[in-house]
């Protein structure tokens, strides 16, 4: 694998790291808690407990991409 494409593929796996971290994991909680206040079914807070724990085990998965690829260069 060429040098360059691992630094492509490195950014790429930042970025994705980066929208989720900052976007996807705070809109989920602020989901989650104004279900909890709105006194929703506990049905919809745990598809959303469900759907946070997806989004923390791609963030895992490309941080562990990220490695992989650095320990390539």
């Amino acid at each position: 694998m060429s040098e360059e494409y691992i630094l492509k593929a490195l950014q790429e796996a930042n970025k994705k790291i980066a929208d989720l971290k900052e976007f996807n994991v705070p809109v989920i909680l602020q989901t989650i808690e104004d279900y909890k206040k709105a006194g929703a079914d506990q049905h919809f807070i745990e598809q959303q407990e469900a759907q946070l724990q997806k989004v923390y085990a791609l963030i895992e998965e490309l941080e562990a991409k990220k490695i992989r690829l650095f320990n390539r260069l």
